[in-house]
């Protein structure tokens, strides 16, 4: 095994062998690395070409702090559970932030403060720190990047996404992604990277048991507006395909769609405006609309009612989220504080024992929400 990527710094005050004892501290920790057994000392002198008192002292240090053990035929083993020696009292987790935090909070309807509760939860129940960072701007240079991976993620054990910015080409967001020596986890995304995990909403049978319920009200026809989202190099946000599951689920359970009532909208759109607009050119209306989030789904629900349609006896009405404001809404809820926590426990399970097929990606189930507009 190759241990060269071991960096000392020759002629500095601090000793040598307390500085190849931190450095293979942090190989050890390393992602990327799965080291069963240390090199011999006379190896470990030759690849970095130092004397055997320097390396018999660090391995003690090892042996010390119960890291590695000795086998009978005189082997250091690297015993299961050192990285959780390894990283010591409360270990710092990196939660990423694309932007400023309250323009973060309030351009995701509060979303985020959910996700964080979770996170802060099981971080204190697993006696983790959580150490917030805001990633450097897209057009950041890359050397300036370097050092501010380097500078910060040499504290955590791991990173939790919260999301990505609305940049098309992201080139820092990129750089972290390509950073594969720490566990990382997107939530409520995805990144293209093999070595990043993934926890999100499994909405299947929510929207399964929205559409039976529909069916049992005898509803025929549906509409659907949806949000279109811009594409990113590095990440995509689950909810880019929201839409177009739900409307398979609703088709396959029976229910038509309304062509002229299926709307795909950018974020952040004048959607009283461009309802408005529909109705005026189609105002025969399907049975039933529903809608990318709750918020949505409130301004569709003001604007009918504005116009005179009765919620729900000419029209129904749902969304998606199950926020805390729309108590009356029919939604399909999010367990936010659960995918949160779940980051927390995915991040954990990589940082202990890696990544794999199997432990790639979690799923929180989605619940659904009866309310009163269905």
């Amino acid at each position: 095994m190759e241990f060269t990527p071991i960096k000392l710094r020759r002629g500095a005050d601090e000793p040598l062998h307390l500085q190849l004892a931190e450095e293979l501290r942090r190989y050890l920790l390393d992602n990327s690395v799965k080291c069963d057994f240390l090199p011999s000392e006379r190896s470990l002198c030759e690849q970095l070409k130092l004397n055997r008192s320097t390396v018999h002292r660090a391995y003690e240090n090892l042996l010390q702090r119960g890291v590695v053990r000795q086998c009978p035929n005189k082997k250091l083993e690297v015993i299961p559970g050192a990285k959780k020696i390894l990283a010591g009292a409360f270990p710092s987790i990196g939660v990423l932030l694309p932007e400023k935090f309250s323009l973060y909070v309030e351009h995701n309807n509060g979303s985020t403060l959910r996700y964080l509760k979770g996170i802060f939860d099981r971080a204190a129940e697993r006696e983790c720190s959580i150490y917030t960072l805001q990633i450097p701007p897209p057009e950041t240079p890359e050397k300036e990047m370097r050092t501010f991976i380097e500078s910060n993620f040499k504290k955590l054990i791991g990173i939790i996404h919260l999301g990505a910015r609305k940049s098309l080409s992201d080139p820092a967001l990129e750089m972290v992604f390509k950073y594969h020596h720490l566990p990382q986890i997107c939530i409520s995304g995805r990144a293209l990277t093999s070595h990043t995990g993934a926890i999100y909403t499994d909405f299947t049978a929510a929207a399964r048991e929205l559409a039976r319920t529909l069916v049992a009200k005898k509803c025929r026809t549906v509409g659907l507006i949806s949000n279109t989202f811009s594409e990113s190099g590095a990440f995509s946000y689950t909810a880019q395909e929201r839409g177009a599951r739900v409307r398979d689920i609703l088709v396959a359970e029976g229910l038509t769609i309304l062509p002229r009532w299926e709307l795909n909208f950018p974020l952040k759109s004048d959607i009283p405006q461009l309802l408005a607009e529909n109705y005026a050119r189609h105002p025969e209306l399907p049975d039933f609309i529903w809608c990318h989030n709750d918020d949505i789904a409130l301004l569709a629900l003001q604007f009918f009612t504005s116009q005179g349609i009765r919620v729900p006896e000419d029209l129904k009405i749902a969304g998606f989220d199950g926020s805390d404001p729309a108590k009356d809404l029919t939604s399909i809820g999010q367990q936010f504080h659960e995918l949160g926590a779940g980051a927390v426990d995915l991040l954990w399970e990589h940082f202990e024992h890696g990544i794999n097929k199997e432990n790639k990606i979690k799923t929180i189930e989605a619940f659904f929400v009866p309310g009163k507009t269905v």
